[in-house]
């Protein structure tokens, strides 16, 4: 995070602000990430077959989450 000292410190208040909330974005992306990826862990842990696992994993590599995820990572 960005220092804030005096006015120098408010000419760089708009690039922290930008940062902090870069940051929370990133943070969110992991948890939704998270949470699918638990989820896809208890469907995989539970599958019978290999193409039954293969088919799980291929909608989580489709699913909006992972894609955010990607597109998130891509730009920090």
């Amino acid at each position: 995070m960005l220092p804030v000292n005096g006015l120098q410190g408010l000419a760089q208040l708009p690039a922290a602000i930008a940062e902090f909330r870069a940051e929370r974005r990133v943070l969110r992306a992991a948890r939704a990430q998270q949470h699918e990826l638990e989820l896809m862990l208890r469907s995989y842990s539970s599958a019978s077959d290999r193409a039954e696992m293969d088919a799980i994993l291929g909608r989580y590599e489709e699913s909006p989450t992972h894609r955010a995820w990607d597109a998130v990572t891509a730009t920090s």
